[in-house]
């Protein structure tokens, strides 16, 4: 929609004059019975106009300078007029628009100072019985609508709705007949009339007529003039993929952003990473910012506590133009989320949404039963004392040597007897795991609003089991949102939410329960002895169905959350804006084991984001400037204290704390409280500029100061710069009808990390600790380093945006180039240092190039019936440049001793290689043969070869919407192809070693097609 509307109420002369038009035509009324005349017409209006080879607009706006009036019309009616040419010398504005919409097919109407430009109508012929048909039409609000097109559908006759709404249209009779109504900026409707009852049409706003809004850092912009990249989900409906974290809902619909959930723990979040890793962390993550409130990640806030159906819309900043304005934590990307309001002067709106499932993890394995577990007991067993005897008779033991041999033997018979081997059949793993996971959701919200007030009132449950492992997951969330237009100047904001989750678990492990560490127990051994009581359990772990029913390892977390703002209009276009966000967390974790120990943590904590800034938007002439000033705090503190407690009565409900009568692991316990406070201050400045709504050019800059790094590094600098080209608007484009939109748009900017430091990385620290019942202090083993300094990621994007067919399909094609260096590695220190074993460094360069393509259609074939469709993909290299040694491994989190495949980095290779043996194949007795890659004739370290990596070659989506009338069918799927995930769980499980406690314990069934000759192991 063009608007072009001057607010100045004039000077004195001007007001003088038009009270003197007014009196003349008061007297003109009296005088001639007239029953309106405005004070105001076309006919009084003389002009000379002077306009050689323009287009349309051009010559519009000519005439608004000159008039004052304003022009509303559709730019997709004016595509097919070329430039024309008007030379008139003091004539009537009427003589004008004539003479400028001559030979167009476009006509005029003038509503009070709107002159509307619509094609031209012709007036139907009075021949035969005629219909007459009134009505009134208006939006949504009730406001009415003048000027809008209706039409008698198949026919060029129709008119124009007048300035209060109303019209009136004559048709021919004793037929029905279908009216389309139309106006710029709103949805087309069709009508059927068959009798001349008064009609009320209520019209509603089409996004993709208006000039569509989209949230940026610190405000919103026009989607027209967004020079960055930029992915919204302005229409997330979370029933269509039924999930109950918001970033679960993302994957597959936004190109560059990779979602997957790697633990089957219910309420566990999923890792996200945009357009690649790019640092040594992996559990570092994209900035999540909630109605303009930072959570960087920090146990004060976890994502599950956000109900998905609260969500209005998200926005995802991917390049460091639109990122850049969150300086050092946007080097990862970020996501906006706004939640929803109230709408002013709405009737009270209630939604109730629920749904019911299931959802399972596929096991595969089948372990032996008892008789193949029988024979592969005692023929391994019997193999390993055959070739001890074997020794024994060459000599090969000693006389200590000989007597355990002799002690082993015995009790293994004794074990065999003890087993009762054959006479049971114990299928463990139905104990352990789940045939499949319920999931169950319920939500109910109130909103609406008057011409002050806005309100919107939620609660809702969220329930799930876990997929692996026993276990489940529940949270209870409630919502309230306000807003008050005090004055037309003032507006205050408040948004208040608590949240209160429960998961429980199978070990007191704060992840989730591994399946090797569920391995199951011999298929004989009995699950209660003759007592009714749990029998005797082989193996070092816990008893595995012991853990279900007896321990009770609950996690509860209470999180508050308050969001207050205010926003001041100072002068016309300058808007003050400063908001106090924070949340306070308390969580606490308890583990009761029986009658045995009570082991839990309890931690409170809080985050504070407080912001202030000014918004200022002005056009001067053709050139539109707004620009954002403003000022950040915020400050994360948490505390934590430890407790583990005996010495319970065996009897339920008596697991408090204040029950046991001992402290254990004192030690332990008191070093374990812990305390910390960081704070950050930011100030950021961001110009955007749009000359004649087609030349674009942006700039940002914001300022950065951590309490985590040391003095001299606290503060550094995150500029960005990026431009726009709207070539659609160009005169060379408008004769064509099939672009509705094309931009070219590039950016470059520098982003920066800080979540992979603490304060305690800096500096030389003591730890607290228990020596001989007393406390003490001991050096930490962790050097510091105050010459650490940020992560930086400098990036360029070159994006082009393109919509055909009315909007109804679009592309976005993007390509970057991303290079972070001084990443945060820990450097293993000799013993030399005094103890000290590792130190934080700034080292390594990584390098992330791709392409994002995102291609989508949306059309309505009939009022009733409607499709969408989209796919979207990323393609992502990534390359390690520079690393103080090579080969270095980022991750020491791993289990299974020097076999496991560990990812590294590697100079020359892809982010997270994966680095073990290359197997070759079997020998006749059934061991793995290894490649000897280094030729020295056995197999060690230096045989290691990188087999493959852990970041996929391509990731994307396909997501398909069927529509009819209020039901419709939804389709979502998400797609990998690469990116290596080492199966650690299923390594265990198989493992073949035959130690003391493996040998009791059951095999998957595989183990017997790997049979020795002539034996099974």
């Amino acid at each position: 929609m063009k608007k072009n509307r001057d607010l100045d109420i004039g000077s004195w002369p001007d007001i003088v004059r038009k009270m003197y038009l007014t009196m003349k035509i008061c007297v003109c009324m009296l005088i001639l019975g007239l029953s309106t005349l405005s004070a105001r017409t076309h006919s009084q209006i003389r002009l000379t106009l002077d306009a050689k080879n323009k287009t349309l607009p051009e010559v519009f706006q000519e005439i608004t300078r000159l008039s004052g009036y304003e022009f509303m019309y559709s730019s997709n009616e004016l595509r097919h007029v070329g430039k024309v040419s008007v030379q008139l010398e003091d004539r009537d504005l009427s003589d004008i628009l004539a003479e400028c919409l001559k030979n167009t097919g476009l006509w005029y109407r003038l509503e009070d100072d709107v002159i509307i430009i619509s094609p031209k109508l012709v007036s139907p012929q009075k021949v035969g019985e005629k219909l007459v048909v009134t009505g009134l039409v208006k939006d949504k609000g009730g406001m009415p609508l003048p000027g809008v097109t209706i039409l008698l559908k198949g026919t060029q006759l129709g008119g124009v709705t007048d300035a209060d709404g109303n019209f009136r249209l004559t048709l021919p009779g004793n037929t029905e007949h279908v009216l389309i109504f139309s106006f710029v900026g709103m949805k087309t409707r069709e009508i059927k009339v068959n009798d001349a009852k008064p009609l009320t049409v209520v019209m509603e706003e089409d996004a993709r007529e208006m000039d569509e809004v989209v949230v940026v850092a610190y405000g919103t912009q026009l989607k027209r003039n967004v020079t960055g990249s930029i992915a919204s989900v302005d229409d997330f409906k979370p029933q269509e993929s039924q999930v109950g974290n918001v970033i679960t809902g993302l994957q597959g619909r936004v190109s560059g952003l990779w979602v997957r959930k790697l633990s089957g723990d219910a309420g566990a979040n999923p890792e996200f990473v945009i357009r690649g890793h790019q640092s040594s962390n992996l559990s570092v993550q994209p900035l999540i910012v909630i109605d303009g409130m930072i959570v960087d990640g920090t146990s004060n806030f976890n994502l599950n506590n956000i109900a998905p159906q609260d969500i209005e819309s998200i926005e995802v900043l991917k390049d460091a133009a639109s990122s850049a304005m969150y300086g050092s934590r946007g080097a990862m990307g970020v996501i906006l989320i706004t939640t929803k309001k109230g709408k002013f002067n709405s009737k009270p709106v209630v939604n109730l949404s629920a749904y019911y499932g299931w959802a399972s993890t596929p096991f595969n394995y089948r372990m032996l039963n008892a008789e193949e577990y029988e024979m592969v007991f005692r023929e391994g067993r019997e193999n390993r004392i055959a070739d001890i005897r074997s020794q024994l008779a060459a000599g090969g033991l000693s006389a200590g040597e000989q007597a355990t041999l002799q002690e082993e033997i015995a009790t293994w018979r004794a074990q065999m007897n003890t087993l009762n081997m054959g006479k049971q059949e114990v299928d463990w793993l139905d104990y352990v795991i789940p045939n499949s996971a319920a999931k169950s959701d319920i939500h109910l919200s109130l909103n609406g609003g008057n011409d002050k007030t806005t309100y919107y009132f939620s609660v809702g449950r969220t329930a799930e089991e876990n997929t692996i492992g026993k276990g489940d997951y529940s949270r209870l969330n409630t919502k309230l949102a306000l807003t008050s237009q005090v004055y037309k100047w003032l507006k205050l904001s408040a948004d208040i939410s608590v949240t209160q989750s429960v998961k429980k678990r199978y070990t007191s492990s704060a992840d989730v329960l591994r399946m090797g560490e569920i391995r199951p127990d011999t298929p004989e051994e009995p699950l209660y002895d003759e007592d009714g009581r749990w029998d005797w359990y082989f193996g070092y772990q816990d008893h595995p169905v012991l853990a279900l029913t007896d321990n009770n390892n609950k996690e509860k977390i209470v999180n508050t959350t308050g969001n207050f703002g205010v926003d001041i209009n100072l002068i016309k276009g300058l808007v003050w804006t400063s908001r106090l966000a924070g949340t306070i967390n308390n969580r606490r974790y308890e583990s009761f084991n029986g009658p045995k120990t009570y082991d839990g943590i309890d931690y409170d904590g809080h985050s504070i984001t407080a912001n202030s800034f000014l918004n200022y938007n002005v056009d001067i002439q053709k050139l539109n400037i707004a620009a954002t000033l403003g000022y950040e705090y915020n400050e994360n503190y948490s505390k934590s204290y430890v407790m583990d407690i005996g010495g319970f009565p065996d009897i339920p409900g008596l697991e408090g704390p204040a029950n046991g009568s001992e402290y254990l692991w004192a030690d332990w316990n008191i070093s374990g409280n812990t305390r910390w406070t960081e704070r950050s201050e930011s100030y950021f400045f961001r110009a955007n500029l749009s000359y004649n709504r087609k030349y674009l050019l942006g700039f940002s800059i914001r300022r950065d100061g951590t309490s985590k790094l040391a003095k001299e590094n606290r503060y550094s600098n995150f500029p960005a710069v990026s431009a726009g080209w709207v070539i659609s608007d160009e005169a060379f484009m408008s004769r064509q009808h099939v672009i509705n939109l094309l931009k070219l748009r590039t950016s470059y900017g520098m982003t920066g990390s800080i979540t992979n430091v603490s304060m305690a990385d800096c500096y030389d620290r003591l730890s607290s600790d228990i020596y001989w019942g007393k406390p003490a202090l001991s050096v930490a083993s962790t050097l510091g380093n105050p010459d650490l300094q940020w992560e930086k990621t400098n990036q360029v994007d070159v994006g082009v945006d393109l919509a055909l067919f009315q909007n109804r399909l679009t592309l976005i094609a993007e390509w970057y180039l991303k290079r972070t260096s001084g990443m945060m590695n820990s450097e293993p220190l000799p013993s030399s240092t005094g103890g000290y074993t590792s130190r934080k460094i700034n080292a390594g360069t990584i390098r992330n190039s791709g392409v994002d393509l995102a291609l989508n259609f949306q059309h309505h074939f009939t009022k009733d019936w409607g499709l969408t469709a989209g796919i979207n993909m990323n393609i992502n290299r990534s390359k390690v440049i520079d690393l103080p040694v090579d080969n270095w491994a980022y991750s020491s989190a791993y289990y299974g001793g020097g076999n496991t495949p560990r990812p590294r980095l590697k100079i020359g290779q892809s982010f997270g290689a994966l680095e073990m043996y290359r197997a070759l194949g079997l020998d006749e007795r059934g061991d793995i043969i290894y490649d000897d890659v280094s030729g020295n004739g056995s197999i060690d370290a230096a045989d290691k070869v990188i087999i493959d990596n852990l970041t996929p070659k391509f990731t994307g989506g396909l997501n398909l919407g069927v529509s009819w009338k209020n039901l419709s069918l939804f389709g979502q799927f998400s797609f990998t192809y690469g990116g290596k995930i080492y199966n650690l769980d299923e390594q265990l499980l198989r493992s073949t070693e035959l130690g003391y406690d493996d040998v009791m314990k059951n095999k998957p069934d595989y183990i017997l097609d790997f049979q020795r000759f002539g034996t099974t192991i």
